[in-house]
């Protein structure tokens, strides 16, 4: 028996299209049974209406190119990267590989993306011309900072990575005191 959708949930990882008219966002919700899904929506500035992006239910961390013409998002397994394209209205899949985070260059020449669990997690990035990844940096002994539920990365205007480093918040003493 199919369940209904409900109106309420909370959206994350907004980003403006490039013409300003749109405004893409990631929505999660619970259906009537309590199971917890995903979707990309699409608020339209103009008249105000939201659509759902056809063939995004359970995609997370939309992005769109700078030109407007690509989204990319990860499954909520975080196994592939997708990619949708606005002219034709369909998904296809760019690469196999463990995704944290997804971030288009300023040229939208590269996606750039972190491995963020696992042995080896590190940063790497693959070229849109031929869809050919390279790592860029590892990051093994580097303790970053998790806003959320995800480590906060971003790009220079340059194309470089940005890491927030979890350098603590706390300290922890040992205290040694004699009663009388």
């Amino acid at each position: 028996m199919p369940t209904s959708r409900v109106s309420c949930g909370v959206e994350i990882a907004s980003n403006w299209t490039p013409d300003g008219k749109a405004i893409i966002f990631q929505k999660f919700r619970a259906n009537k049974s309590n199971e917890n899904y995903t979707d990309i929506e699409v608020l339209d500035i103009q008249n105000g209406q939201v659509s759902i992006l056809p063939g995004s239910e359970k995609l997370i961390g939309p992005t769109i190119s700078p030109d407007g013409h690509w989204l990319a998002a990860a499954p909520s397994n975080r196994q592939e990267i997708m990619l949708f394209d606005f002219a034709t209205r369909k998904w296809t899949e760019l690469a196999k590989t463990d995704i944290g985070g997804i971030s288009w260059t300023r040229d939208g020449k590269y996606l750039y993306f972190d491995f963020g669990s696992g042995l080896d997690p590190a940063i790497s990035r693959l070229r849109m011309a031929d869809g050919k990844m390279e790592r860029v940096t590892g990051l093994k002994d580097f303790r970053r900072f998790i806003f959320g539920f995800f480590p906060w990365r971003g790009l220079t205007p340059d194309g470089d990575p940005l890491l927030l480093r979890d350098v603590g918040t706390q300290e922890v003493y040992a205290l040694d005191f004699q009663t009388e």
